[in-house]
């Protein structure tokens, strides 16, 4: 019974029990909303990081970017001040921790419009201290990182 080939029904049912065929994060709203309270205040008040922490596929990623989905449908809504959400996959996105530096650098530098530069790690932390700390008084879109 059932559609297609043995092949096919189990691809089907493969992607059905994957972690990313889970679209919604169901028994999680209290988390929730400490996530998208702390997320407005990090905007008006510049609090620096909130570390969320659970066992390997409790739902955390997925409550965090539900959150962000959010925060960005009431950004355009005029609720809360235009952001950028940065998303980092330490496994996907860079292989070796030192790459973050460049990765957030090239990453900022396409949210402000330009070409990602793909600097190393040492010249990118260079330009994301000017960025950040030094130039105090320049307009900076908000940036939320995850």
């Amino acid at each position: 019974g059932g559609k297609g080939t043995d092949l096919e029904r189990y691809a089907r049912v493969r992607e059905r029990l994957s972690l990313s065929f889970c679209k919604a994060a169901v028994g999680r709203n209290e988390e929730k909303k400490q996530i998208q309270t702390w997320m407005k205040h990090a905007m008006n008040k510049g609090s620096p990081l909130l570390y969320v922490s659970g066992i390997v596929g409790s739902g955390k990623t997925l409550v965090v970017l539900e959150c962000a989905e959010q925060m960005r449908k009431e950004a355009v809504a005029k609720k809360v001040a235009e952001f950028h959400f940065i998303v980092i996959n330490a496994v996907r996105d860079i292989k070796a921790s030192v790459q973050f530096y460049s990765y957030l650098w090239d990453q900022i530098l396409m949210i402000e419009g330009k070409a990602p530069q793909g600097l190393g790690p040492s010249k990118a932390r260079e330009h994301l201290q000017e960025y950040f700390i030094h130039k105090v008084n320049v307009k900076r879109k908000r940036i939320l990182l995850f």
